[in-house]
């Protein structure tokens, strides 16, 4: 574990920040959980599954895995696409908080995909 800790220690500056971006989305998926509504359904499992997945994947950008950062940025890409469906539908009476985290998000993930391939230090270090 502590070798994964150095690993992102060791990443170009764009790449620890992305890394931090993915954490900041996994904190929003854990919250999502936390909301209404409860229950066994298609949100819920989505956040669980998206939520670990962006953790595990954060770990692996972090170490210098080219295939995590393609597969971060599939995942990212297709969340970035639904949020404008759940924006879109949100009508629940808190709909304005919801729909300021979905922004925030949506920010937080252009941001994070884009650490990811615009600096050369950072594709450099992922793909080679």
């Amino acid at each position: 574990m502590f070798e994964a800790i150095q690993a992102v220690a060791d990443a170009p500056t764009p790449v620890k920040w992305a890394v931090a971006g993915a954490a900041v989305l996994v904190i929003e998926h854990v919250i999502a959980l936390a909301t209404p509504p409860y229950g066994l359904h298609v949100p819920f499992f989505f956040h669980l599954s998206f939520g670990a997945l962006y953790a595990w994947l954060g770990v692996e950008v972090g170490n210098g895995q080219g295939w995590a950062a393609i597969t971060l940025s599939a995942l990212l890409a297709t969340q970035l696409i639904g949020r404008i469906f759940v924006w879109r539908a949100e009508d629940r009476s808190y709909a304005m908080l919801v729909k300021a985290l979905l922004a925030t998000g949506a920010a937080i993930t252009v941001a994070v995909l884009a650490l990811l391939w615009i600096p050369d230090s950072a594709r450099a270090y992922l793909i080679g």
